[in-house]
């Protein structure tokens, strides 16, 4: 993958998983906006309140995911980052030293 797409892809990525609310889209399939229901907030909570428990779980593991999947997509595709071993780290880390 070319340099600074090793860098941009993961934050693209975590950002449009970031913007998806399954609340919402579980909402609009059922006919309303939870926007304009319940508390307002398309969150957990709201679709516990407005849809149901079982919703609520699907949005809940959604939710917690979006981390742990942006992580393993960008894994998936190379762009993870490397970083370098701090100088504290020489005396356990396999680099040669540059003393």
């Amino acid at each position: 993958m070319p340099g600074f797409l090793v860098y941009v892809a993961p934050i693209v990525l975590g950002y449009i998983l970031g913007s998806i609310l399954p609340a919402y889209f579980i909402a609009r399939l059922k006919g309303f906006d939870i926007r304009k229901v319940g508390s307002g907030n398309p969150g957990t909570s709201n679709a516990a309140e407005t849809m149901g428990y079982g919703v609520a779980a699907v949005v809940a593991v959604y939710d917690i995911s979006k981390g742990p999947i942006a992580i393993l997509l960008s894994s998936l595709f190379g762009c993870l980052l490397y970083t370098s071993p701090s100088p504290r780290d020489l005396s356990t880390s396999r680099m040669p030293s540059s003393a």
